[in-house]
Protein backbone atom coordinates (compact mmCIF):
# COMPACT_ATOMS: atom_id res chain seq x y z
CA UNK A 1 0.00 0.00 0.00
CA UNK A 2 3.13 2.55 0.69
CA UNK A 3 4.28 2.32 -2.85
CA UNK A 4 0.85 2.55 -4.13
CA UNK A 5 0.84 6.14 -2.44
CA UNK A 6 4.22 6.90 -3.11
CA UNK A 7 3.79 6.01 -6.96
CA UNK A 8 -0.07 8.62 -6.17
CA UNK A 9 1.72 11.01 -4.92
CA UNK A 10 4.47 11.26 -7.91
CA UNK A 11 1.35 11.46 -10.14
CA UNK A 12 -0.31 14.43 -8.55
CA UNK A 13 2.74 16.12 -7.76
CA UNK A 14 3.68 16.03 -11.74
CA UNK A 15 6.81 15.24 -13.56
CA UNK A 16 10.00 17.66 -13.51
CA UNK A 17 9.36 20.75 -15.70
CA UNK A 18 5.99 19.66 -15.92
CA UNK A 19 2.63 20.87 -14.06
CA UNK A 20 0.68 19.01 -11.10
CA UNK A 21 -1.86 17.03 -11.76
CA UNK A 22 -4.30 18.64 -9.92
CA UNK A 23 -7.49 18.75 -12.40
CA UNK A 24 -8.81 16.11 -11.20
CA UNK A 25 -11.58 15.52 -8.86
CA UNK A 26 -11.62 13.29 -6.50
CA UNK A 27 -14.28 10.71 -5.28
CA UNK A 28 -15.68 10.77 -1.79
CA UNK A 29 -14.28 7.27 -0.13
CA UNK A 30 -18.29 6.90 0.54
CA UNK A 31 -18.88 6.76 -3.27
CA UNK A 32 -15.98 4.31 -3.96
CA UNK A 33 -17.29 1.83 -1.07
CA UNK A 34 -21.19 2.19 -2.69
CA UNK A 35 -19.62 1.39 -6.36
CA UNK A 36 -18.01 -1.71 -4.83
CA UNK A 37 -20.91 -2.73 -2.86
CA UNK A 38 -23.05 -2.13 -6.25
CA UNK A 39 -20.11 -3.99 -8.26
CA UNK A 40 -19.96 -6.85 -5.72
CA UNK A 41 -16.79 -6.93 -5.78
CA UNK A 42 -13.61 -4.45 -4.36
CA UNK A 43 -11.51 -2.31 -6.78
CA UNK A 44 -7.74 -2.79 -6.80
CA UNK A 45 -5.96 -0.98 -4.19
CA UNK A 46 -4.62 1.32 -6.41
CA UNK A 47 -7.50 2.08 -8.31
CA UNK A 48 -9.70 2.72 -5.35
CA UNK A 49 -7.13 4.76 -4.12
CA UNK A 50 -6.28 6.80 -7.49
CA UNK A 51 -10.06 7.58 -7.45
CA UNK A 52 -9.86 8.95 -3.40
CA UNK A 53 -6.80 10.89 -4.09
CA UNK A 54 -6.27 12.27 -7.32
CA UNK A 55 -10.28 11.27 -9.09
CA UNK A 56 -12.03 11.79 -12.23
CA UNK A 57 -10.75 13.88 -15.17
CA UNK A 58 -7.54 12.12 -14.93
CA UNK A 59 -6.26 9.60 -17.51
CA UNK A 60 -6.16 8.41 -21.36
CA UNK A 61 -9.17 9.22 -23.36
CA UNK A 62 -10.83 11.93 -20.91
CA UNK A 63 -9.83 10.16 -17.62
CA UNK A 64 -11.73 7.66 -15.30
CA UNK A 65 -15.58 7.41 -15.54
CA UNK A 66 -17.80 8.62 -12.66
CA UNK A 67 -18.89 5.69 -10.23
CA UNK A 68 -22.68 7.15 -11.54
CA UNK A 69 -21.69 6.01 -15.21
CA UNK A 70 -19.78 3.13 -14.01
CA UNK A 71 -22.71 1.88 -12.21
CA UNK A 72 -25.54 3.00 -15.62
CA UNK A 73 -23.14 1.04 -18.06
CA UNK A 74 -22.65 -1.92 -15.54
CA UNK A 75 -26.95 -2.32 -14.93
CA UNK A 76 -27.13 -1.73 -19.35
CA UNK A 77 -25.09 -4.76 -19.31
CA UNK A 78 -27.15 -7.16 -16.75
CA UNK A 79 -30.20 -5.82 -18.13
CA UNK A 80 -28.99 -6.40 -22.00
CA UNK A 81 -27.71 -10.08 -20.88
CA UNK A 82 -31.43 -10.45 -18.65
CA UNK A 83 -33.26 -9.52 -22.29
CA UNK A 84 -31.15 -11.59 -24.45
CA UNK A 85 -31.38 -14.62 -22.02
CA UNK A 86 -27.68 -15.33 -21.19
CA UNK A 87 -25.94 -15.65 -18.24
CA UNK A 88 -24.88 -12.13 -16.33
CA UNK A 89 -21.91 -11.31 -16.25
CA UNK A 90 -20.78 -11.99 -12.50
CA UNK A 91 -17.96 -9.02 -11.64
CA UNK A 92 -16.69 -10.99 -8.32
CA UNK A 93 -15.84 -14.05 -10.08
CA UNK A 94 -11.99 -14.34 -11.66
CA UNK A 95 -11.50 -12.84 -14.38
CA UNK A 96 -11.39 -15.12 -17.22
CA UNK A 97 -7.89 -13.91 -19.10
CA UNK A 98 -4.75 -15.35 -18.16
CA UNK A 99 -0.70 -14.19 -18.54
CA UNK A 100 -0.57 -17.27 -20.92
CA UNK A 101 -3.24 -16.41 -22.94
CA UNK A 102 -2.06 -12.98 -23.37
CA UNK A 103 1.45 -14.07 -24.41
CA UNK A 104 -0.33 -15.95 -27.36
CA UNK A 105 -1.18 -13.50 -30.56
CA UNK A 106 -3.97 -13.11 -31.85
CA UNK A 107 -5.03 -11.42 -28.45
CA UNK A 108 -7.72 -13.34 -26.30
CA UNK A 109 -11.25 -13.33 -27.85
CA UNK A 110 -13.77 -13.16 -25.45
CA UNK A 111 -17.47 -11.53 -24.47
CA UNK A 112 -18.56 -7.96 -23.47
CA UNK A 113 -19.29 -7.90 -20.99
CA UNK A 114 -17.12 -10.67 -19.21
CA UNK A 115 -17.01 -12.21 -15.40
CA UNK A 116 -14.11 -9.79 -13.16
CA UNK A 117 -14.16 -7.13 -15.68
CA UNK A 118 -16.09 -3.54 -15.63
CA UNK A 119 -15.82 -0.51 -18.40
CA UNK A 120 -13.43 2.46 -16.89
CA UNK A 121 -13.27 4.77 -19.85
CA UNK A 122 -14.85 5.39 -23.02
CA UNK A 123 -12.30 5.66 -25.58
CA UNK A 124 -15.10 7.25 -28.46
CA UNK A 125 -16.50 5.38 -31.58
CA UNK A 126 -17.77 2.24 -29.58
CA UNK A 127 -13.96 1.40 -28.02
CA UNK A 128 -13.73 1.01 -24.22
CA UNK A 129 -11.20 0.89 -21.86
CA UNK A 130 -11.78 -2.30 -19.46
CA UNK A 131 -10.68 -2.88 -15.71
CA UNK A 132 -9.59 -6.37 -14.53
CA UNK A 133 -11.28 -6.48 -10.97
CA UNK A 134 -10.43 -9.90 -10.04
CA UNK A 135 -8.58 -13.45 -10.94
CA UNK A 136 -4.99 -13.89 -11.52
CA UNK A 137 -4.70 -10.09 -13.94
CA UNK A 138 -6.68 -8.48 -11.61
CA UNK A 139 -6.02 -4.57 -11.93
CA UNK A 140 -4.71 -4.49 -15.17
CA UNK A 141 -6.38 -2.58 -17.81
CA UNK A 142 -7.60 -3.49 -21.21
CA UNK A 143 -9.00 -2.14 -24.95
CA UNK A 144 -11.88 -3.02 -26.44
CA UNK A 145 -13.58 -2.13 -29.46
CA UNK A 146 -17.79 -2.60 -29.89
CA UNK A 147 -20.03 -1.71 -27.01
CA UNK A 148 -21.67 -5.31 -27.08
CA UNK A 149 -20.21 -8.10 -28.72
CA UNK A 150 -20.36 -12.29 -28.58
CA UNK A 151 -16.40 -12.27 -29.24
CA UNK A 152 -13.88 -9.55 -28.97
CA UNK A 153 -10.39 -8.69 -28.62
CA UNK A 154 -9.37 -8.29 -25.30
CA UNK A 155 -5.50 -6.23 -25.71
CA UNK A 156 -3.26 -5.02 -23.05
CA UNK A 157 -3.83 -1.34 -23.15
CA UNK A 158 -2.33 1.30 -25.21
CA UNK A 159 -2.43 5.11 -24.52
CA UNK A 160 -3.19 6.53 -27.53
CA UNK A 161 -5.29 5.16 -30.55
CA UNK A 162 -2.08 4.98 -32.97
CA UNK A 163 -0.14 3.20 -30.49
CA UNK A 164 0.21 -0.77 -30.95
CA UNK A 165 -1.33 -2.89 -27.74
CA UNK A 166 1.13 -3.18 -25.00
CA UNK A 167 2.75 -6.81 -25.26
CA UNK A 168 1.76 -7.81 -21.41
CA UNK A 169 -0.84 -6.74 -19.44
CA UNK A 170 -1.00 -3.39 -18.15
CA UNK A 171 -1.25 -2.41 -14.71
CA UNK A 172 -3.81 0.34 -13.99
CA UNK A 173 -1.11 2.84 -12.51
CA UNK A 174 1.81 1.80 -14.86
CA UNK A 175 -1.03 2.98 -17.61
CA UNK A 176 -1.77 5.90 -16.10
CA UNK A 177 2.10 6.65 -15.53
CA UNK A 178 2.76 5.99 -19.37
CA UNK A 179 -0.09 8.54 -20.77
CA UNK A 180 1.34 11.48 -18.56
CA UNK A 181 4.45 10.65 -19.74
CA UNK A 182 3.47 11.35 -23.26
CA UNK A 183 1.27 14.48 -21.64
Amino acid sequence: MADIQRRLAALASGRPGRPPRSSGRPVDAAAVRELEAFLGAPLPAAVALFLTEIGLGVGPYGGFLAPEKIRYEVQLDRDDCADDGIPVPDLAAPFPITAQDVRTRPFPMRPLPLDGAVRIGQQGCGRWTVLALTGELAGTVWDLDGEWAERTEWRPAAHWPEEPPASGPVHFLDWVERWLDRQ
